[in-house]
């Protein structure tokens, strides 16, 4: 298990490649709606890079969430409470 530090800093990377990713995710939106995308893929490939960046905002998201509850700003579960 991670401590508190090693931990926060795995969480950071995290935010910030997924920060990346949706920035990626958000030009090629752009691409797409002004039609420029055509100067440089085909439909077929701004789709796929579409579907790939997708998945990795959600890979990036689960990393986060893989720590537990606390990752995401949740309160931690009561020490009796075991459901």
């Amino acid at each position: 298990m991670l401590d508190g530090k090693a931990q926060q800093g795995r969480d950071d990377m995290a935010r910030r490649w997924r920060s990346l990713a949706e920035r990626r995710r958000a030009h090629l939106l752009a691409l797409y709606r002004s039609g420029r995308w055509r100067k440089y893929y085909s439909e077929d490939q701004i789709m796929a890079q579409m579907r790939d960046l997708v998945r990795e905002i959600n890979a990036w998201r689960a990393v986060g969430r893989e720590h537990g509850p606390t990752a995401q700003g949740e309160a931690p579960p009561l020490a009796g409470n075991r459901s």
